[in-house]
């Protein structure tokens, strides 16, 4: 058995399209993970993986705290890349939560819905539809 080390990245609850790729040889990943520059004891950045390419892309905001990441397919899309990713971050400047959105292809910033509050850290978000 062999072994390839893809990235030299902190990352941790990883997913990718269950509902396309789950038992498949996948290409894209997504995590939460931890800034080398930032080592502030939490998750502070989601990662896009590029598994064949061998690229990272990152999403990541100052004082932003993100939970696990999670694949949302757009409906009646074709290709593991047609989606969302969508994560509670919480946003410690400004004391509350919000649910970021993210295009699972560009891992741009599509929007954000605030919470008045703040959402507990919770290990695992799903999505349900």
């Amino acid at each position: 058995m062999t072994s390839e080390i893809l990235f030299d990245e902190f990352a941790e609850l990883p997913t990718i399209d269950y509902q396309r790729e789950a038992g498949l040889d996948y290409g894209t990943a997504y995590a939460a993970g931890g800034r080398k520059d930032r080592p502030e004891g939490f998750y502070n950045q989601l990662l896009r993986f590029d598994l064949r390419g061998h690229q990272v892309r990152r999403w990541f905001e100052d004082g932003c705290f993100p939970g696990e990441p999670v694949f949302v397919p757009r409906p009646n899309g074709a290709d593991h890349l047609e989606g969302v990713i969508v994560s509670v971050v919480l946003d410690g400047k400004r004391g509350r939560s919000f649910l970021l959105v993210l295009e699972a292809q560009s891992f741009e910033e599509v929007g954000r819905a605030f919470a008045p509050h703040v959402i507990p850290f919770g290990f695992h978000g799903e999505f349900k539809s």
